[in-house]
This record gives C-alpha cells, structure tokens and sequence, in this order.
C-alpha cells in the first residue's frame, strides 16, 4: 500500500498492491512550514493506520532531525514526534532519514528544484556560502530503500539513505549553471555548515551493491533528471 500522490509515492508505487508493506509518503514536504495545521493533518494520518499494525510501515524523515536544535525549524521537531509515533506504535517499521534529493517534481521548495528553477527564470536568491548539504537522486534512493524492505534487513530501525559525499552550496549552484548555460543572480549570505551524518549503513549497502558514488556523481544525477538544455 503507498499513501500519498507526490514524488515519493508516485517512485514507491510496485508496493501498492502490497498489503503487508505501508509507504507512508504523504505528508509535510517543505522544511520551512511552520503550520500546525499541516503537522497535525500528518499526525491524523498515520493514526488513522494504526489498524494497519501488521504491515510493516515505511515512514520518510529527513536526515536534519539531528540538527532541530541548531535549525530551529518547527518543522524538524515535527518529524522527530512523528519518528517517536512510529516507534511506539508500529511493531514493524522501517524510519528512512533522507536528505535533498534530485528529482524532478512539484516540490518548488527542494534545493535543487528551487535552484534550477530560479537560475532558469533570473530570479534572485540568496546564496548561503558556507552551508554544504547532501544529495542523492530518486533513483539511487529507490534502490537502496526497496534493497532493505525486500529483505527485510535493518527492520525497526532508524536508517539514513545518503550519498556518501557532501556538496558545498555553491558547488551545487555552480554545476546547475553549467548544466544550464545560465548565470545566476545571487545575493551572497555569510551564513551555513556542514552536516555530519551517520553512513555506517549505507556504506555497507554501497559496497554490497556495488555502487559508489563517484566524482561526477552530482552532474550526472542532475542531468538524468532535469532537461536543462
């Protein structure tokens, strides 16, 4: 079963015939809501599967969750209540920490959408230089996810899906505007940092499915999907 109709759902449909696996992919996606109004609609919803306790329920999170206190986003502490939901009342579950991911989708709000979108139409931003973030594209995400729910390893467990290299924010602009052909318009903020992420797992995964993720990793991921030129 796969609830929600966005990006995430749409990539995890082959489980949505599956009775005994639950994709939750509905919910909150921009990191700046601050409506308690949308925290609470996602609440509502996972509760509303509790007869569902059975199947073994997927939940997306984010990878930032370990920063909510340094962010001071609403937003993060909403993922973690919603992480400790699960744990509590889910007997069988699978919670993914996941960072930006490259894919193309309504999502205006994601790094790379929003990037690409505003080097596109010359819109100015600001540009964080000191921040660095990590990103893996929806294809690679789909593989190692669907690899540990099909055999059913790490279950019950809290797993970060990640590339195993982090990216500084200009480096990510600067390679859309390669991809591009295009300048950006960008006010430069002294403002950032750099995440440190546990990869014990997907280091593990990496090697075991013998995928690494090489130099041109960023490029590549971007070109496969965007139709920049």
């Amino acid at each position: 079963m796969v609830i929600g109709s966005g990006m995430l759902a749409k990539v995890f449909k082959k489980y949505e015939l599956q009775k005994d696996v639950l994709i939750f992919a509905s919910g909150v996606s921009n990191s700046n809501t601050t409506s308690e109004d949308s925290f609470d609609r996602e609440m509502g919803l996972l509760k509303s599967f509790l007869p569902y306790q059975n199947s073994t329920i997927v939940y997306f999170s984010s990878c930032d969750v370990i920063y909510a206190e340094k962010i001071n986003k609403p937003y993060y502490f909403h993922k973690l209540a919603m992480e400790n939901y699960l744990k509590e009342n889910y007997p069988k579950h699978y919670i993914f920490r996941i960072p930006q991911i490259i894919g193309a989708s309504q999502n205006n709000h994601s790094l790379v959408n929003l990037f690409i979108s505003n080097v596109l139409n010359s819109i100015e931003f600001d540009l964080w230089v000191n921040a660095y973030k990590n990103l893996i594209g929806i294809q690679e995400l789909f593989r190692f996810i669907t690899h540990i729910i099909d055999k059913q390893i790490f279950q019950n467990q809290i797993i970060n899906i990640t590339n195993l290299n982090y990216y500084s924010v200009p480096e990510i602009l600067h390679t859309i505007e390669i991809l591009t052909g295009k300048a950006a318009c960008v006010k430069l903020i002294e403002k950032g940092f750099k995440p440190e992420y546990d990869t014990n797992i997907i280091s593990k995964l990496s090697a075991e499915l013998n995928f690494f993720f090489e130099e041109n990793y960023l490029a590549n991921s971007i070109k496969l999907n965007y139709s920049l030129k």
